[in-house]
C-alpha cells in the first residue's frame, strides 16, 4: 500500500519479490525471456497442466523446490544470460515452451561457438558449470 506522499505503508518483500522471478513471469505473464531452470521447467509444465485438466491436477505432485527461489537459481539465470549474451542471441533460442524443455544442442553448439569467437576456455567453463542441469554442480554466487 502506497499513502498519500507514496511512500510504502505495507509490503509484503518475499510476495514481492518471488513475482519478479523469471519461474513466476512465465507462470503468469508469459515472459519468455525467462532463464528458467530444468526443475522450475518441469514445474511450469505441471501448472499449466493441472490448470487445463483438474483430474491430471490431483495426481501431480507439487515441486516444493521451485516454490523458492534462491541462489542456484540465480546462478543459472546469469550462466544463461552470459551464453546468450556472448553469442548475441535471445534466451528464448534455447527454450521449447510448448514442450518445456532446455534445447541442450543449441546449448552446446553455442558453447563451441563461444570458443571460436576467440573467447577464454575459462570463462566458457564457467558458464557452462554455471548452467548445469544438477543444481549441485552449479557454482555459488562468490
Amino acid at each position: 500500500m502506497m499513502g498519500d506522499q507514496g511512500e510504502v505503508k505495507l509490503l509484503e518483500k518475499p510476495l514481492i519479490m518471488q513475482y519478479y522471478t523469471g519461474y513466476n513471469r512465465m507462470l503468469f505473464d508469459h515472459d519468455y525471456q525467462a532463464a528458467l531452470t530444468p526443475q522450475q521447467l518441469v514445474a511450469l509444465r505441471n501448472s499449466r497442466l493441472s490448470m487445463q485438466d483438474p483430474i491430471l491436477a490431483a495426481n501431480i505432485q507439487p515441486d516444493l523446490s521451485v516454490q523458492t527461489y534462491g541462489e542456484s537459481e540465480e546462478v543459472f539465470g546469469i550462466g544463461m544470460t552470459m551464453l546468450a549474451t556472448s553469442n548475441n542471441h535471445p534466451i528464448s533460442r534455447y527454450y521449447d515452451f510448448s514442450n518445456f524443455v532446455i534445447k541442450r544442442d543449441l546449448v552446446e553448439f553455442d558453447l563451441d561457438l563461444m570458443s571460436k569467437k576467440g573467447l577464454s576456455q575459462e570463462y566458457i567453463q564457467t558458464v557452462r558449470r554455471m548452467i548445469d542441469e544438477n543444481a549441485a554442480l552449479r557454482p555459488s554466487l562468490q
